[in-house]
């Protein structure tokens, strides 16, 4: 089981959050979170309605996610409201297993604070001590500099950038950047 003990955080505007694995109990505020993510639209690829699990889907992805020890599954509350969360999972090919990716999703007023840090900081120390991850890697769009810039300052490096990957209603495009970290060496 990917477990991680509950973290207490400060924010830069002096409010407590704490970092926890996310519970079934949180399926809704998830799928809550998941849909104003979606329908703010910063920094996102979905778009309103392309994804809608249920109520028992998501407890049971949840479940998914906490059972599965290459899996982790983090939420952040304020005030016990949950503002954001970051998922990751490891790649289930062989020749690949000893990476993961990861995803962050911050509601808007959680942003800035350094709320995203201190979840990405949390996931590269659970990694590190994970006994086969050696690399985290993640995808970000190319507009999103606040992102990328959190990112390199947490030592992950530009690999490479995939030029139009995202097409916006408008017919606007963005480059997805990929980038990754090291947690451990080769071996």
């Amino acid at each position: 089981m990917a477990l991680v003990e509950p973290t207490h955080v400060t924010t830069k505007d002096g409010r407590t959050a704490v970092i926890r694995n996310a519970t079934e109990d949180d399926a809704q505020a998830l799928l809550d979170d998941l849909r104003d993510f979606v329908e703010d639209g910063e920094g996102q690829v979905l778009v309103p309605g392309e994804l809608a699990p249920t109520l028992d889907e998501e407890r049971a992805w949840i479940r998914g996610q906490n059972d599965d020890s290459n899996k982790l599954l983090l939420v952040v509350e304020i005030g016990g409201a949950i503002v954001g969360n970051l998922t990751f999972a490891t790649s289930p090919r062989r020749r690949i297993a000893h990476t993961g990716t990861f995803g962050v999703g911050l509601a808007r007023e959680a942003r800035g604070i350094g709320i995203g840090t201190a979840l990405v900081t949390r996931l590269l120390a659970w990694a590190a001590d994970h006994p086969t991850i050696e690399k985290v890697n993640l995808r970000v769009l190319a507009t999103n500099a606040r992102a990328i810039a959190m990112y390199r300052k947490l030592g992950f490096v530009e690999e490479g950038r995939l030029v139009r990957e995202i097409r916006y209603e408008d017919g606007t495009y963005c480059d997805d950047v990929s980038m990754a970290r090291f947690v451990r060496r080769a071996g």
